[in-house]
């Protein structure tokens, strides 16, 4: 009778293990990177409608530099630039940001599905001018844009949403963060 195992049933066994710690780790990562992508798309809804409500009340847009002006770390940061206008629509995200924001006059007269089609041609981030941008119906006037590198590889993920319908998010290299 033949008792224990032999050198390639552990192997095997081994290999196997290894191979789902593989898959684990790797869908764990994608998860992770997955769930910190929230902050973007909630931060962007919220800096949305409150464009649109400061539209409503004044007739003009706010355009806003960079806050954080550099690309957060991965852990995030605090930081935010107080002289980047976002103060006047009052947007500040609390907490730990690993997102930079950013919202831009559109770059041309271009409709929403042209920029749509090619969004970062759209967003212009040196038309920022005085801060304020006017209104114009049937064309994208602003692009509101959050930038990271979540997992520090230095590959920069890039996130617009337009201020016109269906004022859907658009991702820009969705699978390099």
């Amino acid at each position: 009778m033949r008792r224990g195992f032999t050198i390639l049933e552990v192997l095997i066994v081994l290999l196997l293990l290894g191979i789902l710690a593989g898959i684990a780790g790797y869908n764990y990562k994608r998860y992770v990177l997955q769930a910190k992508r929230v902050e973007a798309l909630e931060n962007l809804g919220v800096l949305r409608k409150l464009e649109e409500i400061y539209r409503a009340e004044k007739g003009w847009y706010v355009t806003c530099y960079w806050s954080p002006e550099n690309i957060p770390p991965p852990q995030g940061t605090e930081d935010w630039n107080s002289n980047s206008y976002f103060y006047l629509i009052g947007f500040r995200p609390q907490g730990v940001i690993r997102y930079r924001y950013a919202v831009a006059k559109a770059n041309g007269s271009r409709t929403v599905s042209q920029c749509m089609a090619d969004v970062e041609a759209c967003y212009d981030d040196s038309v920022v001018a005085n801060g304020f941008t006017q209104v114009r119906e049937g064309v994208i006037d602003i692009l509101m844009k959050a930038e990271a590198d979540l997992d520090n590889d230095g590959n920069i993920g890039k996130v617009f949403i337009p201020d016109e319908p269906p004022q859907r998010i658009v991702y820009v290299n969705y699978t390099v963060y």
